[in-house]
Parts: structure tokens; sequence; C-alpha cells
């Protein structure tokens, strides 16, 4: 992909590898200015900067669920060296609305997936802090059934939301079957997640804004599905946040 910035809201429904001629953080990057969906097992997408200079909301973002820079809903995919910034929602206009950074869906079985090397980071949901008018963001997102899930070496930094905020997250969902398993959470470091400087998330910590988590187990997922190591957590409320209720399920 050629220097430059392609507004553009990108569904690869091919196999391909789609990477940027030049690095993402040089002033030639290859831009995406809206998203990318990526539907074809055997893609690799890498050295792209995708941004959006739309603040979405749930009347103006043009697909079903939450907005996201990267999905993945196909097999065998590699998302690496890009960077994802300066994405911004507000979730007062219709209700609950979120950001997720690269968000992996398993909608059916998925396998072989591999998260390396990316930047996310100046993610911003505002709006409300009451339900139903809050949402919140995620980095990195794992979700329904997905297994074999490399994650690693990522930087994630300055996620800020009026709702809750996961550096990198495993979770279900309500809308398909499945919790992610075997996923490796590994040497990657996440700061500055809704650390207050935003946000007062120290006045009520038992309600919304809530102090931002670095890794987090959510929903139904099961704990003992993800491995956990050489991460650097750093300037953050909350290192691990673990809400599997299963009797004896640890990281």
């Amino acid at each position: 992909v050629k220097p430059g910035t392609y507004q553009e809201e990108v569904t690869i429904d091919t196999e391909v590898t789609l990477t940027g001629a030049s690095p993402p953080d040089r002033s030639n990057a290859a831009v995406v200015d809206g998203f990318i969906e990526v539907t074809a097992s055997g893609t690799t997408v890498s050295q792209l900067r995708i941004t959006s200079s739309a603040t979405y909301t749930n009347s103006n973002w043009s697909r079903p669920g939450s907005a996201f820079a990267i999905l993945v809903t196909a097999s065998d995919v590699r998302v690496e060296g890009n960077i994802v910034e300066g994405i911004t929602a507000n979730s007062t206009p219709g209700g609950s609305f979120s950001i997720n950074g690269i968000h992996l869906f398993g909608g059916s079985s998925l396998s072989g997936l591999e998260v390396v090397n990316n930047t996310v980071r100046n993610l911003f949901n505002d709006g409300g802090s009451e339900w139903p008018n809050y949402g919140g963001v995620a980095a990195i997102k794992l979700q329904a059934d997905v297994s074999g899930v490399e994650v690693r070496r990522n930087r994630v930094t300055d996620l800020h939301s009026a709702g809750w905020v996961w550096g990198i997250v495993t979770t279900d969902s309500g809308s398909a079957s499945g919790v992610p398993e075997n996923a490796t959470v590994e040497g990657n470091r996440v700061s500055e997640c809704n650390d207050g400087t935003e946000f007062d998330v120290f006045d009520n910590p038992g309600g919304a804004p809530y102090p931002g988590v670095a890794f987090g187990i959510d929903g139904a997922s099961h704990a003992d599905e993800a491995t956990v190591r050489f991460n650097d957590f750093v300037s953050i409320p909350g290192g691990i946040q673990n809400k599997d209720s299963g009797s004896g399920r640890t990281l």
C-alpha cells in the first residue's frame, strides 16, 4: 500500500497480505481513515496506520455492534506492526457504545490468530457516566469462539472512557457461542488506561467511570484458558482483573 491517506471502510474477503510500503510511524505511512474487516483466512495485515477522523456514535457507526479499527472473523490471520490511534466515540446519543482497537471475534470457531508488535493508543470514549449511556474501550479484545491466539509484544497506551477500559481482554458474547481458549498474552506493555487523567475514576470505584485494567477475564470467559507472562503493566490502576467465577480456575 503506497503512502497516503485512504478514507475507506476496507473488507478483506480474499486471502491476501496487505502491507504498508513504509513503517506506520513515518510521515509517508499508509493511513486508513476508517477501519479494516478481515473475513478471509490466511490474511496478513501489517505496517498500516488506522485512525478515524469521525467521532463514532450509535447513529453514525456503519456496522452492527461496537466500533473497531481492525476486526478479524477468520482463522489463520496475522495482525502485525500496525498503529491504531486517534479513535473517538460518544456514548450519549443512542445509549451505550464501545470502541475496540483490534477485535478478534469468533462468530464461528476461529484458530491460529496472531496479534504481534502493534501499537494501540489514544482511544477516547466520552458520554454519560450512568447506564445505559456509557460504553468502554478495549485495545485488544478476544471474544467468543477463538482458540490458539497469540498476543505478543504489543504496546497499548492512553485509553480513556466514561465507562470501562481494558488494555487486553478475553470475553464471551451475547450474540455468539463459546469463549476464548488457549490464549497467550506475552511481552506486552500496557499503560495509562483510565488512570484518572481524563476521568475521575477514583471517586466511586464501584461505578463508572471505572479504573482501567491492563488484562482482564470478563463475562463467562475462563481464566485457565489464558497464559499471561512477561508483560509490563505500568501507570494503570488495575493490573489483572479475573471475573471467572469457576471453581479453582486461575491464570
